[in-house]
């Protein structure tokens, strides 16, 4: 333990206030170092100087002079670990002469303890090479050992923000293609694709030129700015195919849109000579602020990049002021000829639902050819409203396109080029319309040999929405088709929609299960069968958590796939292992090891006939060295099933309860039940009309004064405002609907719900929602929620929303729990 160097032990910062970067100016251009406080400041109120509590220490004065590096063979669980303190590690120097404490041989010691042949490279495949902790200029190796303990003690502490390390191995694992091969293999693609390869390097102030490989839809705007790295080979050697495409959508958002013409792909990957395009690069840099080297039709062209004007962009701060930054708008010197596998063009309709050049957006109050209303809060009947969101009709884009080009790759040598271009059709004769097969994108699926729910978009790797994977439309469109096709183009580059038909490449869930054992972690698994009608059809999640969580605590299961689920947990390993590093700094982090290997079966077909078992309810599986604990969702919350030393003892009734008898005998909790209430949803009377509007503006009152947005009086006020603007004509205000829920012939609660057409059909928005004083804990709430989700359904509905105050911990809980997200958050402090 050492005092914390950043507040030197207090625990708190008084800092200069950043509004004074600008002066006192509500505009100002970036950092203008002016050093005069801004007088509106929100942050320090015109004082120049703000207190914060230290980051560093998190307010607790003291640091944890500790670093853990783990190494886990995910094919066999054996774990190794070694804990890095002051002396624990001979001191060397780096490659510029300076004295530092070497990890890269504890790293090699540790992958050749676990039997790894490698580490896996997760993002920074640079940082197993190159890890080094700095010990200052005032470390010298003739200094008292008391000092130099001092010095590396501060050294360890500044890797606090990540102070436990988990690298993960393989058997046997493939070395990485060389920077030449991955560049050859990225042409091919692109050639495969249709698609622009760009290499690109731009002129730095004060630094070496950075340098980015991206794919591009021809004929895309030059981003106006692009992050990179200060070398070609490590730019290829930091980038994969995802993140090559990652960003194509937004590139290629004002690209022309052209149907592609049959070309056939070779097959070989060109040989790439990487050091003569490199210098060929260099040198158009020398005449211009950034070059391109572009692959298309089997060959590089070669163009500088030169300034084409200015574009400002504004943004406010938390100070209150607005920042200013002027961009120069970049351009092609030459653009090279159009690729051959274009075909005719693709015309578009321009969005009546948005403003060129701004972020006026269609009002929800025009809906429906309406005219926009007067009265409107947001638009005050202009028709249009500001949004920081982009359109919902063209994503941004201002282009609706009536024909979309759809590529189904697997990303090495397979793909399937398709145009859709709907014929007139009918209207759609219900509010679920399910169109022909040419639009389920499940079906390409099976032509790949994967499954449907391995579908995922090319940018992002999202998973692929269930309306284009089935076909499916919402909505009583009159050409169901033209919508189905418009919806599914907006936003797209080019009127391209690409889709990866491949399963996630990562290891299996027991080798997960083995890396949570070896972590000592715990491995939550949590599994959702979607009902009696679609037992094949699973939603997973994964998470690596801390033992003892609880499971109202775990994400949901929201992915299609369990290795879509592994892929997600695996890619934020870094943040579960940081919220397992003890809070407080005297606790020191463990340093697990585990040098036996861990047998373990399949899980995921237990876990398969679990979620059947439960069908439409979610069951959580936790996997920890202790054994394996089952978990439902019931009517009251999380209940426990079985707890055994392995899944298949637990699954099958060979119980073992450590507290307490068993659910299900005297004494013991009740077993979870998934059965539904008899539960209905009833128009309110006029009678009962009048007893709630009394109660609703009182109750609505005190949440209003209690989340601190308005003093008591205000907000009884506000509440008879807020209720005569919404329900001007009681029972019969259009689009409002007031329901009294009963179980049987006793009244349990209300619900009160608004639904207007939006451009994509149908929303729904939850107003008011409530259970008996007396009857609430009691299942009622889930069951009145999930009742109106059914109505919903039936009208078809495409999307439910609500708002909550936060100090209503029960209801936010049981949000979230059905699978409502955070829109947005308004965050209030009071002074």
């Amino acid at each position: 333990m050492i005092t914390c160097t950043t507040c030197a032990g207090l625990g708190f910062l008084l800092e200069p206030c950043y509004c004074a970067d600008g002066g006192n100016r509500l505009l100002v251009d970036g950092v203008d170092d002016v050093g005069e406080a801004y007088r509106d400041c929100r942050l320090c109120a015109g004082a120049g100087t703000v207190t914060q509590a230290c980051v560093d220490c998190g307010r607790r004065e003291r640091c944890r002079a500790q670093l853990v590096l783990t190494v886990v063979n995910v094919d066999t669980g054996v774990t190794a670990s070694r804990s890095v303190v002051p002396g624990s590690v001979e001191s060397t120097r780096d490659a510029r002469g300076r004295w530092c404490l070497a990890l890269a041989p504890l790293l090699r010691e540790l992958t050749d303890a676990v039997g790894a042949t490698g580490l896996i490279e997760r993002r920074r495949p640079w940082e197993v090479s190159q890890q080094t902790l700095g010990l200052g200029p005032r470390w010298r190796p003739g200094l008292p050992a008391e000092q130099r303990y001092a010095l590396e003690a501060e050294a360890i502490a500044r890797h606090r923000h990540r102070p436990w390390w988990v690298l993960l191995g393989r058997s046997m694992l493939l070395p990485p293609d060389e920077p030449d091969e991955a560049l050859g293999r990225l042409c091919a693609l692109a050639d495969l694709l249709c698609l622009d390869l760009v290499v690109e390097a731009r002129r730095q102030p004060w630094r070496d030129p950075t340098w980015q490989v991206r794919f591009e839809v021809p004929g895309g705007e030059v981003p106006a700015e692009a992050t990179g790295h200060p070398d070609l080979r490590l730019a290829l050697a930091t980038t994969s195919i995802d993140n090559a495409l990652l960003g194509l959508d937004e590139r290629g958002r004002t690209a022309p849109a052209y149907a592609l013409r049959p070309v056939r792909a070779t097959a070989a990957q060109p040989v790439v000579d990487l050091d003569r395009l490199g210098r060929r690069i260099d040198a158009d840099l020398t005449r211009a602020p950034a070059a391109q080297a572009i692959w298309r039709d089997g060959r590089w062209w070669h163009t500088r990049l030169v300034p084409g004007g200015q574009t400002v962009v504004l943004r406010e701060r938390e100070t209150g002021q607005v920042a200013r930054r002027r961009l120069t708008v970049l351009l092609r010197a030459a653009e090279p000829p159009a690729p051959s596998w274009q075909s005719e063009p693709i015309d578009h309709d321009t969005c009546p639902d948005c403003v060129p050049g701004s972020r006026l957006v269609r009002c929800d109050c025009v809906v429906a050819d309406r005219s926009p209303d007067p009265a409107c809060r947001h638009c005050s009947g202009a028709g249009f409203t500001p949004s920081v969101f982009p359109c919902p009709r063209c994503q941004g884009s201002r282009r609706l396109h009536t024909t979309l080009m759809v590529t189904v790759t697997d990303l090495r040598d397979r793909v399937h080029h398709e145009l859709w271009r709907p014929a007139s059709s009918g209207p759609a004769a219900e509010s679920r319309h399910w169109l022909a097969g040419r639009y389920r994108l499940a079906d390409r699926a099976a032509q790949l040999g994967v499954r449907p729910q391995d579908l995922t978009e090319a940018d992002g790797g999202k998973p692929v929405a269930v309306e284009l994977r089935e076909g499916l439309l919402y909505g009583d469109e009159r050409d169901p088709e033209r919508e189905f096709v418009t919806r599914a183009a907006a936003g797209r580059p080019g009127a391209r929609l690409i889709v990866v038909a491949a399963r996630p490449d990562v290891p299996p869930l027991a080798d997960l299960v083995r890396l949570a054992v070896g972590l000592s972690l715990c491995l939550a698994v949590t599994v959702r069968a979607h009902g009696p009608a679609e037992l094949g059809r699973c939603s997973w999640g994964v998470q690596l958590v801390p033992c003892g969580t609880p499971p109202d605590r775990l994400d949901g299961p929201c992915r299609p796939s369990v290795e879509a689920a592994v892929a997600f947990c695996l890619r934020f390993l870094d943040n579960a292992v940081l919220a397992a590093v003890p809070v407080d700094p005297d606790v020191p982090i463990p340093v697990p090891q585990s040098p036996v290997e861990l047998p373990l079966a399949d899980p995921v077909p237990v876990l398969v006939q679990l979620g059947e078992r439960y069908a439409g309810t979610p069951v959580a599986v936790e996997f920890s060295r202790g054994g394996c604990r089952i978990q439902v969702r019931g009517q009251d919350g999380w209940v426990p099933v079985a707890q055994a030393s392995t899944l298949a003892d637990a699954a099958q009734g060979r119980l073992r309860w450590p507290v307490g008898p068993a659910p299900g005998q005297p004494g013991g909790p009740e077993r979870p039940t998934v059965t539904r209430m008899t539960l209905r949803l009833e128009p309110m009377t006029d009678e009962q009309y009048r007893r709630y509007r009394d109660d609703a503006e009182v109750s609505y009152a005190q949440h209003i004064a209690e989340s601190g947005m308005l003093p008591p009086a205000e907000a009884r006020q506000k509440a008879r405002d807020d209720y005569a603007r919404l329900l001007p004509d009681g029972l019969a205000t259009e689009g409002h609907h007031l329901w009294t829920a009963y179980d049987g012939d006793v009244e349990v609660g209300m619900f009160w719900l608004n639904v207007e057409r939006k451009s994509d059909g149908p929303h729904a928005f939850v107003y008011d929602f409530e259970v008996r004083p007396e009857l609430r804990r009691k299942g009622y709430g889930r069951a009145i929620m999930e009742a109106a989700e059914a109505r919903c359904r039936e009208w078809g509905i495409v999307g439910i929303g609500l708002n909550v105050f936060a100090a209503n911990v029960g209801a936010r809980a049981l949000y979230e729990q059905m699978g409502f997200e955070a829109a947005t958050v308004q965050m209030r402090k009071r002074l």
